[in-house]
């Protein structure tokens, strides 16, 4: 990896007219569409290919960087629909947002049923569904497998057939949902693996967390609903990191050591999927160590590294494996004061910090495919 890093900046400017600047804005202006500023919908890029495609007029329309002035329409929704009923499936009311599995395939989700459409075959398949009343839907972009909750529940769906995936009723005992109340950049439950076979997820265990009031004066006598919530100096819930498999239809747990009542973080499945990272917090939060676990067995293998601090150590991001060669990957700290970028290989040797400086890196964009140049904004 070379020593140039580059910061990349991208800005889309969508130009506008406007037939009178000193316009005076009334209440009737508030629901004007005309006045709603622009924006594009559904950008993303093309997988191997120098293009990108966006939906616009209810078509999927796409540009190539080498002629970026000229559009293309790829495909129409009447065109979509027509499909949609060969499936005997309901029609679409507008083009749905779509995710590229390749360069000529993408799917969709419509009335929680994922479809997938290939453009060189022009078939359209519809390849699993899910629960409806399910939250917290994760649908893997590799094998189309699709995980979801349901009250204190965690199900799995395998080319449509639904698979419950703990077996205990106890509804303090929570699958797949987020736990920590959001913090140190948690932000999922549920960690579908690169190739989409196995699920990692959390199990919260809530009996010992006190019941928090909260009161509901939607209906015409106020009513109280009860939420668990770790009051300061009491006991606070105990998590796990199980992984799911659904072909064997097992789960094995991480064997991580101390307090049953410690952070775990920064989940990150390794590119091979033989492996997973997650980071140990201690309930001071002025301790971190980052492990990397057998996906298979649960089992630690090792200890990557360690953060400590006499204030706080705040761990806000999983690790991201350099393209083409997963035995390295970049990991995001303020060990130094400032949040950074720093080069680890997979056996827990620091091979340099990347970045550099009293300013912050705000987003680690990527890298670029030879994984010689980092992009990120920063302050």
């Amino acid at each position: 990896m070379t020593r140039k890093i580059f910061t990349l900046l991208v800005v889309i400017v969508l130009a506008f007219e406007t037939s009178a600047q000193d316009k005076v804005f009334n209440a009737s202006d508030y629901l004007n569409r005309e006045l709603s500023p622009k924006s594009i919908s559904g950008l993303s890029w093309r997988p191997g290919l120098n293009s990108f495609t966006w939906i616009e007029n209810e078509s999927l329309m796409q540009k190539t960087v080498i002629n970026p002035s000229k559009a293309d329409i790829i495909l129409k929704l009447d065109e979509l629909n027509l499909k949609m009923k060969e499936l005997k499936e309901n029609e679409l009311t507008r083009f749905p947002f779509i995710s590229w599995t390749g360069s000529n395939s993408f799917y969709f989700t419509a009335e929680n049923r994922i479809f997938l459409f290939d453009l060189s075959l022009s078939k359209l398949l519809k390849v699993n569904e899910y629960d409806g009343s399910g939250e917290n839907v994760t649908v893997s972009g590799k094998s189309l497998n699709v995980a979801w909750t349901l009250e204190n529940n965690l199900f799995v769906a395998i080319d449509g057939q639904a698979i419950q995936v703990n077996g205990d009723n106890d509804r303090e005992i929570v699958y797949g949902q987020i736990p920590s109340r959001n913090e140190f950049g948690i932000d999922a439950g549920l960690y579908w693996s690169p190739d989409g076979r196995k699920l990692a997820f959390y199990r919260i265990d809530q009996r010992e967390v006190t019941d928090y009031p909260l009161v509901d004066i939607t209906s015409r006598i106020a009513e109280s609903s009860l939420i668990k919530y770790p009051m300061a100096g009491m006991k606070s819930e105990k998590l796990r990191l199980g992984i799911f498999d659904p072909l064997q239809n097992e789960i094995v747990y991480l064997q991580t050591e101390g307090p049953e009542n410690q952070y775990i973080t920064s989940v990150t499945w390794d590119p091979s999927c033989r492996f997973i990272f997650a980071g140990i917090l201690n309930r001071d939060q002025n301790y971190f160590r980052m492990n990397k676990y057998d996906a298979s067995t649960g089992e630690l293998i090792r200890k990557l590294f360690e953060e400590s601090s006499d204030k706080y150590v705040e761990p806000m991001h999983g690790l991201y494996f350099i393209p083409g060669d997963a035995s390295k990957f970049i990991w995001q700290s303020r060990r130094d004061g400032w949040n950074h970028l720093y080069l680890y290989d997979t056996d827990g040797n620091f091979l340099k910090q990347i970045t550099k400086g009293k300013w912050e890196v705000l987003r680690l964009i990527g890298t670029d495919p030879q994984g010689a140049s980092a992009f990120y904004e920063s302050t």
